[in-house]
């Protein structure tokens, strides 16, 4: 007599190896989505060292003011010499804080005066995730010539 035996997977085998799928996959969705938010941070403050320099540059080669005006938290508009004045978000879900010594009452704008660009004060933005437990960064305007520093916070 030849025993008959059917090749394949039981259903419980099946079952567990799915299951040991499907737990890798959250594991590795967490880590991801935490990665992702932490470069959205990271752009957010290069999109913010871009527009500073390019509104002291400008400010000094047409000898003009230039600005950067936070409107909310996650908006500013940049005031350059010789261009119309441009709104720009920053990405979803980050926010800039901004603290400053500026005679600006409600210290939102930084203002690079001609014709050496210098900034009347200092001012630091940190940036990070709406939700907490996401990178911090600390984006800073060193000195009279505004110079952007960067560095992370705890």
């Amino acid at each position: 007599m030849v025993a008959n035996y059917q090749k394949g997977f039981t259903l419980l085998e099946l079952l567990v190896v799915i299951f040991i799928v499907i737990f890798l996959s959250m594991i590795a969705y967490g880590s991801m989505w935490r990665d992702i938010r932490n470069s959205d941070v990271k752009n957010a403050v290069a999109q913010l060292t871009t527009d500073l320099n390019m509104a002291r540059s400008i400010s000094q080669q047409k000898s003009q003011d230039a600005s950067l005006t936070f409107n909310s938290n996650s908006n500013y508009t940049l005031k350059i010499p010789g261009m119309p004045a441009i709104t720009k978000n920053l990405p979803a879900g980050v926010i800039a804080t901004i603290y400053t010594t500026n005679a600006d009452p409600s210290g939102t704008t930084v203002i690079y005066t001609a014709p050496y660009a210098e900034i009347n004060s200092n001012t630091a933005f940190t940036i990070t995730q709406q939700q907490a437990g996401f990178l911090k960064l600390r984006l800073g305007l060193a000195g009279l010539t505004g110079t952007v520093v960067t560095n992370a916070i705890d």
